[in-house]
């Protein structure tokens, strides 16, 4: 039985509550400044509303956030309604924006961050993601809850619009569920993921070299060669000390960047 990567942690939580927020249409309208809140915890949800029925899919998102958010920033607590904050990300999906469609599947089962339901939303949000960034985050959500089905489908298509994470998501959730079955199959996501400059996903390829395992053959020299492009990838100040030490065990060499 090959050794599991218990030692790596994804953060997978974490994650999935940053996808929400991050914008993957660059060309939706933002809110005017008018709106920008009452207090440090809330927006202006009249002024949101007035720009959302003025088809500003941004100011929609925003709004279903208010209604839907309790406790964003950590020290705000709000009450949530679902039914509004489904009817805003619905307005906002209709208007083309990823994220409305995204935060809207969120909505349909708040026990089951992956269900049937909440996929029909999320196929819609993907398919409007140009960076693979909303993809891979639902990839997370669905591997949370234990949805490997749909997070490995969700990892795949964040792949392939290039977003690097997503791709090493995949190769690790492959090896996690059937081992060497697919081994090679993992390796290529790596590959992919460290192609597109995602340091994790050299350092995955290197342990794997490294250490000859889930059937990968042994070989130190690509061992090294990925370590090399895994401290390359960022400054070698930021390489934590297991890379660092490894990295002069296989006398890489330090990054210039």
């Amino acid at each position: 039985m090959s050794l599991k990567f218990t030692h790596f942690n994804y953060f997978a939580p974490f994650i999935t509550l940053l996808a929400l927020l991050f914008l993957a249409c660059a060309e939706i309208q933002k809110p005017t400044t008018a709106c920008k809140g009452v207090d440090k915890c809330s927006l202006d949800k009249k002024c949101l509303a007035k720009e959302c029925e003025q088809k500003n899919a941004f100011s929609c998102k925003l709004l279903a956030d208010e209604y839907w958010y309790d406790g964003e920033p950590m020290d705000c607590f709000r009450q949530t309604d679902t039914k509004q904050a489904r009817l805003y990300y619905q307005k906002a999906c209709d208007l083309g924006f990823a994220e409305g469609c995204e935060g809207l599947g969120y909505t349909m089962n708040e026990k089951n961050l992956c269900s049937d339901e909440s996929v029909v939303h999320f196929e819609k949000a993907c398919a409007m993601d140009k960076t693979g960034e909303i993809c891979g985050g639902i990839g997370t959500s669905c591997e949370i809850v234990e949805n490997y089905k749909q997070a490995l489908r969700f990892f795949a298509k964040a792949c392939d619009l290039k977003y690097a994470n997503a791709c090493k998501d995949k190769g690790v959730l492959l090896l996690y569920l059937y081992d060497t079955q697919y081994t090679k199959e993992a390796l290529e996501f790596f590959n992919k993921g460290c192609e597109f400059g995602y340091f994790g996903s050299c350092e995955y390829l290197a342990v794997l070299y490294k250490e000859g395992i889930y059937g990968v053959k042994q070989d130190l020299d690509r061992a090294k060669k990925y370590y090399q492009k895994s401290c390359d990838l960022r400054k070698w100040s930021e390489c934590d000390g297991f890379e660092r030490i490894t990295c002069k065990l296989f006398e890489c060499k330090e990054s210039v960047k």
